[in-house]
């Protein structure tokens, strides 16, 4: 059997398929289809999207979009074996539901929904990527910094709880904190930044502005974080990550 093809496209991804392996028909998926996903909250749409991303999620460019959905709505799978009736239909119900890709669209630089995106959407960082870290920094970048123009070393450890503070921190605040301090690559990255006018490197002074973080944010990988640090064990949601 040979593979697909992968079509061309300008998405700043791998060409090959992604993070997400062929699908596999579970005991749940040989349900009748006839099950009332219209019925579905948003979470948990987005719940069933994030959790089985390996197929509704272009395995070419690493993204949900309408176009690939309907491929998936009319039983057709670009990689592995076609979707089962009741992933059809749920495909079908996202694509009934136009307001959730332009939700995305307004918080995304890219042209479909990441599994990124979908992660932390709802508050599950388990598994960012990189890419991911940096778009929760971002989120979080004022509650980190106190609102200043800088986030600085020790704001980082306060907020993910390595140092005493005296202020209470978000969950996402936690996360982003934690991951970026448990990546050192990352963290490395973001630190040094890009300099005066753009036109520079940046300096390693242990801090970080948003300037630093949206460049950083054209640069990272979006491969998932079981992937890409397959020796890093999440120790709690959110909080801390240790060498096996």
């Amino acid at each position: 059997m040979s593979l697909p093809i992968p079509p061309t496209n300008t998405t700043p991804l791998n060409t090959k398929p992604l993070d997400v392996q062929p699908h596999t028909v579970s005991k749940r998926d040989t349900v009748s289809a006839n099950h009332d996903v219209e019925r579905w909250s948003h979470r948990e749409l987005l719940q069933e999207l994030k959790n089985d991303f390996g197929m509704y999620g272009n395995p070419y460019t690493g993204l949900i979009t309408p176009d690939y959905l309907q491929k998936l709505a009319d039983g057709i799978a670009e990689w592995g074996p076609p979707p089962t009736p009741r992933q059809m239909k749920i495909a079908q119900e996202v694509l009934r539901q136009t307001t959730l890709f332009e939700e995305f669209d307004s918080k995304s630089k890219m042209d479909g929904i990441a599994y990124d995106d979908l992660a932390i959407e709802l508050g599950d960082y388990n598994n960012l990527s990189d890419n991911g870290v940096i778009k929760l920094l971002i989120a979080h970048f004022d509650e980190l910094g106190g609102g200043d123009t800088y986030v600085n070393l020790k704001e980082l450890k306060q907020a993910a709880g390595r140092i005493p503070s005296d202020k209470t921190y978000s969950a996402g605040a936690t996360a982003a904190a934690s991951l970026l301090l448990d990546r050192p690559k990352l963290y490395a990255a973001v630190d040094k930044g890009i300099g005066f006018l753009g036109l520079f490197s940046g300096k390693v002074d242990d801090r970080f502005d948003m300037a630093n973080l949206n460049y950083q944010e054209g640069k990272t990988s979006h491969q998932q974080a079981r992937h890409r640090y397959p020796n890093l064990k999440l120790l709690a949601p959110g909080v801390a990550w240790e060498i096996w």
